[in-house]
């Protein structure tokens, strides 16, 4: 087993918005719907859904025209997690900080998940806000039953994006 080298996977999506919903902003906008992040506000209540569609479904099949032979570019994600945080986001990347290596009882991206899994709720109990919420489309069933929304399909989560958006931004994001 000497010289093997650990295995990086491409095969896991994450997405964390972060959303401003706190009674502050809420009380400073009236008791309105605090106004929406600043990367949004260029878009009227009626785009929010097509533009939160769009981002989601681009995000989980961009294919990069660079390095296409290193990366299995035209493999679709195994993984996609998409996270709403209500504090500041959170980056998981640590969860690989000891390599993932390859064995015969799972594969390297259901261990990933895995990995990325017990990072999250490592930090979420540290850190997190009860209103955090996950939705996933995980075809290595790796990820915790008990850590967000199983989403059946890409359509699916995506759907759950803009319904979720929607709500927390006070506006009917429809499709």
């Amino acid at each position: 087993m000497k010289g093997l080298r650990p295995i990086v996977t491409s095969a896991l999506v994450v997405v964390a918005l972060a959303l401003a919903s706190n009674a502050s902003a809420q009380a400073a906008a009236g008791g309105q719907a605090p106004p929406p992040p600043k990367n949004l506000q260029v878009l009227k209540a009626d785009n929010y859904g097509p533009a939160m569609r769009a981002f989601t479904q681009a995000l989980a099949l961009a294919i990069p025209s660079g390095k296409q032979n290193t990366f299995a570019a035209n493999n679709p994600p195994s993984f996609i997690g998409v996270v709403l945080r209500h504090a500041s986001p959170f980056n998981l990347a640590n969860a690989y900080e000891k390599p993932i290596w390859a064995d015969r009882q799972q594969t390297v991206t259901a261990q990933s998940v895995q990995a990325m899994a017990a990072q999250e709720r490592q930090l979420a109990t540290a850190y997190g806000d009860a209103r955090d919420c996950w939705a996933i489309l995980d075809l290595t069933d790796a990820w915790p039953q008990d850590l967000g929304e199983r989403q059946a399909s890409l359509t699916a989560l995506t759907d759950w994006v803009v319904s979720q958006v929607g709500n927390r931004l006070g506006t009917t994001a429809g499709a």
